[in-house]
């Protein structure tokens, strides 16, 4: 009876599991338009994002653009003193 259906109603143990797996589809989708947003590109939906920072080089680029926006806006800032 663990995640099973009972007369019409879900176990609670199947409500968390429902609730996980909504959870991390959410949690994907913010980050695969976060990353569209910072990367100027537009994400494959089938992309696996957890596959795509398990092997760090994602992380990397993204700490390159960030020092390089970074550097700009420091330029921009001294420019205008």
């Amino acid at each position: 009876m663990g995640g099973e259906e009972v007369a019409g109603c879900f176990s609670p143990s199947s409500a968390k599991s429902s609730f996980r797996e909504l959870d991390d589809e959410f949690l994907q989708t913010q980050t695969r338009i976060w990353l569209g947003e910072v990367l100027q590109t537009r994400l494959d939906e089938h992309v696996n994002i957890s596959g795509l920072l398990a092997d760090g080089e994602l992380l990397v680029f993204l700490v390159q653009v960030d020092d390089a926006k970074s550097y700009s806006e420091k330029r921009m800032l001294k420019g205008t003193k």
